[in-house]
């Protein structure tokens, strides 16, 4: 094989390592919560009394007004554990810093772009599942800082083009993802802040970008604040 070849070679063992390895990261740290979130309502379980028990076995259409809100109280105090014990497990901490030094890593590299966009998906995902408010805000601090590293950074070898149709669909991808987030995290403002970056890139037009992505914007409240109609697309008018 030729030197180039074999560059080419190593290049996509890397990238293929830096995927599979993010994968078992994540897996592993799900595992784990899991495994605490399963103890957590062992515990709770085998400490209840009667009367709690038999509300929790009775079927939801079922319950009395008096059983749904010790059910509903039980719930309410396992949450409030798991938020507070998550934090004494170590491979958690570690799964979120492994994250932090993929995405620092694939920063600006337009060959590795559709990879960075699923760390951040997968920081995202994390956030949401562990109700991490803090880490949250810090994710869309550092894509928002690694978007101005990449828009100063144009210049340089394999730059992530933001010009690129692909590369606007992919950002705004993780954009509504993160607006999601957000709003489930009830994170306002930093919901608000990304709105300001989902509009921001909507001002290149939407050609181009995928028709479930247009709707999806287009059908959003923030839409008309950025200058764009409502229109609801179709096989008879698209968008």
């Amino acid at each position: 094989l030729s030197p180039v070849c074999l560059g080419s070679l190593r290049r996509a063992a890397s990238i293929n390592a830096e995927y599979m390895g993010m994968e078992k990261v994540t897996a592993k740290g799900d595992e784990e919560f899991d495994k605490l979130v399963t103890t957590i309502w062992k515990d709770e379980e085998e400490t209840e009394h009667a009367e709690l028990k038999t509300a929790r076995e009775t079927p939801a259409a079922e319950r009395t007004v008096e059983q749904q809100e010790m059910v509903d109280d039980q719930s309410r105090r396992v949450e409030q554990t798991v938020d507070k014990n998550q934090y004494n497990v170590p491979y958690l901490k570690y799964q979120w810093d492994q994250y932090q030094t993929v995405l620092t890593i694939l920063r600006n590299n337009g060959k590795l772009n559709w990879l960075y966009h699923k760390a951040v998906s997968n920081c995202v995902d994390y956030c949401v599942k562990l109700r991490r408010t803090r880490e949250y805000v810090k994710i869309s601090n550092t894509v928002r800082k690694h978007l101005k590293y990449t828009d100063d950074n144009q210049q340089q070898d394999n730059a992530v083009n933001i010009k690129d149709t692909n590369v606007r669909q992919s950002y705004l991808e993780t954009w509504f993802k993160m607006l999601e987030a957000g709003t489930t995290l009830r994170l306002w403002q930093e919901s608000f802040q990304v709105i300001q970056e989902i509009q921001r890139f909507m001002m290149g037009g939407l050609e181009g970008l995928s028709k479930g992505l247009r709707s999806i914007y287009l059908l959003s409240p923030y839409a008309i604040s950025s200058g764009h109609p409502r229109t609801i697309c179709s096989t008879d008018m698209p968008c």
